[in-house]
């Protein structure tokens, strides 16, 4: 969370990288963005990956398991 209140959420598993934030210009950026052009390109020693869009809903669950803690 950041001090303007904007939500920024990622989680990176198996090659995919999912994201989510409060911030409609972060969101339409990917959702204006390709499915195609959705990929990092692959450098030296790493691997390349997909990013997508995460749901509002399984955010807010991350959130809530999360605060179980605090």
């Amino acid at each position: 969370k950041t001090e303007f209140d904007d939500i920024y959420y990622f989680n990176y598993k198996n090659g995919i990288m999912k994201c989510y934030s409060s911030n409609d210009d972060f969101m339409n950026i990917i959702k204006e963005t390709k499915d195609s052009k959705r990929q990092a390109k692959q450098r030296k020693n790493q691997k390349p990956y997909k990013y997508t869009l995460e749901t509002k809903a399984n955010v807010e669950r991350f959130i809530k398991n999360l605060n179980k803690y605090n």
